[in-house]
């Protein structure tokens, strides 16, 4: 267990983001730059360091600031030792067996019928909010998107990942995987796949190549493992398909 199973993603990058810039200007950040870096509005970023503050990874000072007029602070961010810790907690050997793991538990618990894809669904959806590495986040949330589509439509989804570019593929997915949703779904649960899957576009941009090319062919093996009734190549795959290549 991690020291981030209290933060959610977007808590978690935000932090990883104080600690490099941190580390970038040995001194203390003033939060719209971490805003700015992050692509979120400058309140929402001080309210997330205000909660980072609370459980103990962040500490905030005021500084006087010529920018800001005479005599006036501002509110500056330093991450604490705890921070430290908890960013370089998460190193590249751990993550790759994890990745490796997480493969193998996702794909042996699909084709197990129905009853089987429920419980994994509403395992993936317990679990998203405490998984803090964007590869692992990105694999739980598009597998969590390609359970809750109805059988008939992942054939459609199959055809567009056999031949999309990898790139264009990984930003279609999370969009288009959500849009084909199945109409039904209560409520609670549409708002968690609507927030995952924004988060899961943000951490998309995070990944090198090798990873999106891991993450592609993961897809890949999840829409193969995930029973679906065929269907004729239709107007709407071949638009879908042609989107892919685009």
């Amino acid at each position: 267990m991690t020291l981030f199973t209290t933060l959610t993603p977007r808590q978690h990058r935000m932090l990883a983001m104080l600690v490099k810039l941190y580390r970038q200007e040995q001194k203390p950040v003033h939060y719209p730059t971490l805003a700015q870096e992050l692509g979120i509005g400058n309140t929402a970023a001080y309210e997330m360091l205000q909660v980072l503050a609370q459980a103990g990874y962040v500490s905030s000072d005021y500084v006087l600031s010529g920018n800001v007029g005479p005599g006036r602070s501002t509110v500056v961010f330093a991450p604490t030792q705890r921070a430290f810790l908890a960013v370089q907690s998460v190193t590249p050997t751990n993550q790759a067996a994890k990745w490796e793991m997480t493969k193998k538990q996702i794909l042996a618990q699909l084709g197990q019928g129905e009853s089987g894809e429920q419980a994994l669904f509403d395992e993936l959806l317990a679990r998203l909010p405490n998984v803090e590495e964007p590869l692992l986040y990105c694999a739980e949330t598009l597998t969590a998107l390609f359970l809750n589509i109805g059988r008939e439509t992942r054939g459609r989804l199959q055809g567009l990942v056999s031949g999309s570019p990898v790139r264009n593929l990984l930003d279609l997915l999370p969009g288009l995987a959500l849009g084909l949703a199945l109409p039904d779904q209560a409520r609670q649960v549409s708002q968690k796949l609507i927030e995952y899957s924004q988060v899961c576009q943000d951490y998309l941009q995070q990944l090198d190549e090798a990873k999106e090319k891991a993450l592609a062919e993961f897809v890949r093996q999840v829409l193969d493992q995930l029973p679906n009734v065929a269907t004729s190549e239709s107007q709407d795959s071949r638009m879908i398909a042609r989107l892919g290549k685009e």
